[in-house]
């Protein structure tokens, strides 16, 4: 294989250059390099001279027909123009420098229309006028495309097995620490300190209230006193005997009567009550809100004290005591065993186009720990070619593979 391709390359001439394809796998790009030219004898493609007869000619459109990447002549373009819509057809041929030559004959302004197609290279088309007489010279770029290098997939991932084992344990960790003990004496018994223990009970303070007195006052009053007076009626008769002779005695009676109203001063008595304000000692058992809020107004409230109680106690008396202890720990997990990677593939496909039909030379690299394989590193003899390619990565990254295309 290596012999093929340096018999191919010794073939061919200097100012022929390659177009590489480069196919990225997960970022993948093509970068095509363009094959060498292949001789005008070679290319199997009829030519068309054209000849002039007669010393007069109309117009001539003369010029080269150039590779746009490396501005070299293309020989064996054939150069097809068509004068005035299509009404008459001129062709010619590049010779080995790209040039060419147009001749009109007929008399008067022309438009053209010029198409050029090469093998290898994508059709390049020039439209234009020329007057009679005139002598125009064009520059013609092509661009040499002679296939297309594709693959069937452009992304993917790979993924390895792997075997899972558990481990569980225990172990105990000696550390110092610290705790508080109770003192005793020589018998084992405890010893006590006497504490006096002063408690916040509450506050007191005196603040500035609205009370209210009682006040009593006397004012005359006229009143009205009912009148009576005392008057005889006659109740009644009674028989009385006197005898033999009975006779009726009036019976009289008394009654107090109504007699009007009479009027009288007295002095009477009435209470009312009169606001003063003066300072009371108030306490409470928790913070006041005066003292919660910050705001202690002056004019309302003043010597605020806080009230302790005092509390003998017997607190046992303790020491620090250092010893040795120990923490125990349960563990445990998993770790797991990887196995070897598998390996993904992909199709090679390439496409002639433009005439070509030469061979095609296949290499690809990685920038990575990637091992990569090729089915075939030479195709030929259709128009569209396939190979594989199989890759197998050596560690878990991101790849980026080029697939290079060279033309025999």
């Amino acid at each position: 294989m290596i012999k093929e391709k340096r018999e191919a390359d010794s073939l061919r001439d200097p100012k022929r250059r390659r177009i590489c394809f480069l196919v990225a796998l997960v970022c993948l790009t093509i970068i095509l390099a363009s094959p060498a030219l292949a001789s005008a004898e070679s290319l199997r493609r009829r030519e068309i001279q054209c000849t002039v007869e007669g010393a007069y000619k109309s117009a001539i459109i003369e010029g080269e027909v150039v590779d746009i990447d490396t501005g070299g002549p293309v020989a064996g373009a054939v150069v097809s123009a068509g004068i005035d819509s299509g009404l008459k057809l001129i062709e010619a041929v590049t010779d080995a420098n790209g040039h060419f030559l147009i001749g009109i004959e007929n008399t008067g302004d022309h438009d053209y229309d010029i198409q050029v197609s090469a093998v290898g290279y994508d059709p390049a088309r020039v439209t234009g006028s020329i007057r009679s007489g005139e002598q125009k010279h064009l520059t013609i770029k092509v661009k040499y495309n002679p296939f297309d290098l594709r693959l069937s997939d452009s992304y993917g991932t790979l993924s390895r097995g792997y075997t899972a084992y558990s481990y569980s344990g225990r172990r105990s960790v000696p550390f110092t620490a610290q705790r508080i003990v109770p003192v005793l004496d020589r018998l084992g018994n405890p010893v006590y300190d006497t504490v006096v223990e002063k408690v916040l009970a509450g506050y007191t303070w005196e603040e500035r209230v609205t009370l209210y007195r009682t006040e009593y006052y006397t004012m005359p009053t006229t009143i009205l006193v009912p009148r009576y007076r005392t008057e005889t009626y006659l109740s009644g008769w009674k028989m009385v005997k006197l005898g033999w002779f009975s006779f009726p005695v009036p019976v009289f009676s008394t009654r107090t009567v109504f007699d009007g109203y009479t009027t009288r001063i007295v002095l009477q008595t009435f209470t009312r009550q009169v606001p003063y304000e003066d300072w009371v000692l108030k306490s409470s058992p928790t913070k006041p809100d005066f003292l919660i809020l910050g705001s202690l107004p002056s004019d309302r409230i003043r010597n605020v004290k806080e009230v302790y109680d005092f509390i003998i106690k017997k607190v046992p008396r303790t020491q620090v005591e250092t010893y040795t202890a120990y923490r125990i720990y349960d563990y445990g997990g998993e770790y797991y065993s990887y196995l070897p990677w598998s390996s993904i593939g992909t199709t090679v496909i390439v496409t002639m186009k433009n005439g070509y039909s030469g061979g095609v030379f296949l290499s690809a690299a990685s920038g990575g720990d990637l091992e990569l394989r090729l089915g075939s590193t030479v195709l030929r003899g259709s128009t569209t070619m396939t190979t594989t390619l199989t890759m197998t990565p050596r560690q878990a990254a991101t790849y980026s593979i080029a697939v290079k295309a060279f033309d025999s």
